[in-house]
């Protein structure tokens, strides 16, 4: 892996390598960053576009996600390393996942003309459960619970590396007490496909409807087919709240008892019912995982390397040769932050360190990450691949025939991560006062 020329690094940092995909807030790249004595790794950023940075909210909304990532650590989450600012363009740069998501995962295993092992989907819930409970039970600086809820527990969201580790990835939507962004009265956000009943009656979330959407993805994962197979985004939402579940063992052959027990728990209609907490699905899961030896071959690294492993591979192998991307537009002066004094650049419309609105000098540029190429492939366009949930702006995703359901947003098989968007749409007025 060759280093990059000083000049090419953001920050001094990252050597940015081509565009991955692009969403309805903000832009993915594949990066590199790089250190003293030829130390490398690849990495992932986020950057918010350019036409939303004059929108406060659009910034405090892409800031969030930081706020929350960074009182995580957790071997089961994804892992945050910086927030930054750059020529004008906030980023967040956080680490590459070598592997899919469950998604992705479960597609490859549908084109291969296999399943995926029952045993590996407990195997993989397990883990992303662990993750959550972690999230679920975060705290602040001062030992204040964060309150936190992802909101948007999807298969999307869910990544497993070719090692077999489990990460649960974009809290861009999670709920918490530090976010310094609201969610609108009557708008919810997340996967229609993956709500819960109280999500979709618009009514308080708590870890437990992550843990139904979680439900929902075993489920899917179980049965290969649609948790919800309509694609009248009020009908999905019908279903949600009031109709029964129907048992998995209804669509597949030798799913064990004890593993169906355990997914209708989750996906109980009343919160109480289910699982106290997320720790609680991962020791229910572990109980089936004991009774059910591991097949030789079948073990989640084996299954997952199988599926995915050259693409996977393929993809490192371009963050190791790439080409550096070289920033365009011209060195910025640098002006102070009016209420905090923060020195940033002439072109940056807000400040780094609080967030105040800057005016820039009269025609300066504001070149940022979004100003540089994508390089080998063109950029994923997330907004227009199915988008996951039905908004006021774009019509719901088609599901039942093609075998996709209403979704609030997704990627598209060539992203690596999705970027953070604003998933929402408008509660119905009959089914928010039912």
């Amino acid at each position: 892996m060759s280093a990059a020329p000083p000049s090419s690094l953001i920050f001094g940092r990252y050597a940015v390598l081509r565009r991955l995909a692009v969403g309805g807030m903000g832009e993915i790249f594949l990066a590199r960053q790089v250190g003293v004595s030829g130390f490398e790794r690849p990495v992932i950023l986020k950057s918010l576009l350019p036409d939303l940075l004059e929108h406060e909210g659009s910034v405090e909304m892409f800031l969030d996600e930081a706020r929350v990532a960074a009182h995580l650590n957790h071997p089961n989450v994804v892992s945050l390393y910086e927030v930054g600012a750059w020529q004008g363009t906030f980023y967040i740069a956080m680490e590459y996942i070598e592997g899919e998501n469950l998604g992705r995962l479960a597609r490859a295993a549908q084109r291969a003309g296999t399943t995926l092992p029952h045993r590996v989907c407990a195997q993989l819930i397990r883990d992303a459960a662990l993750g959550l409970d972690h999230a679920h039970h975060a705290r602040d600086s001062q030992g204040a619970s964060l309150e936190l809820v992802h909101r948007d527990i999807s298969p999307q969201n869910i990544m497993v590396r070719l090692d077999g580790v489990t990460k649960v990835v974009d809290f861009g939507v999670a709920k918490a007490t530090i976010r310094a962004s609201r969610t609108r009265t009557g708008v919810l956000k997340g996967k229609l496909r993956y709500m819960s009943p109280e999500q979709v009656r618009n009514e308080p979330v708590a870890g437990s409807s992550d843990q139904f959407a979680l439900g929902v993805v075993l489920w899917e994962l179980c049965t290969r087919r649609p948790f919800i197979d309509t694609d009248n985004p009020a009908e999905a939402m019908r279903r949600i709240a009031l109709a029964a579940v129907p048992r998995p063992s209804q669509f597949v052959e030798g799913l064990s008892p004890l593993l169906e027990q355990i997914i209708l728990r989750m996906l109980h209609r009343v919160p109480s019912q289910r699982f106290a907490r997320c720790a609680d699905v991962a020791r229910a899961l572990q109980a089936f995982l004991d009774e059910v030896p591991e097949a030789e071959g079948e073990g989640v690294s084996a299954v997952v390397t199988r599926l995915v492993g050259e693409s996977v591979l393929a993809r490192l192998r371009d963050v190791a040769t790439g080409e550096t991307v070289l920033p365009q537009g011209r060195e910025p002066s640098s002006v102070s932050c009016p209420r905090c004094g923060q020195s940033t650049s002439a072109t940056s419309r807000f400040c780094p360190a609080c967030g105040s609105a800057l005016t820039p000098p009269s025609g300066a540029p504001a070149p940022g990450l979004a100003s540089l190429p994508a390089l080998r492939e063109p950029p994923v366009h997330l907004s227009d691949d199915a988008p996951d949930a039905p908004t006021s702006k774009a019509p719901a995703a088609r599901s039942g025939g093609d075998g996709k359901a209403p979704t609030a947003r997704s990627g598209g098989d060539d992203a690596a991560h999705e970027p953070p968007t604003d998933p929402t749409m408008e509660v119905p007025a009959p089914l928010a006062a039912a």
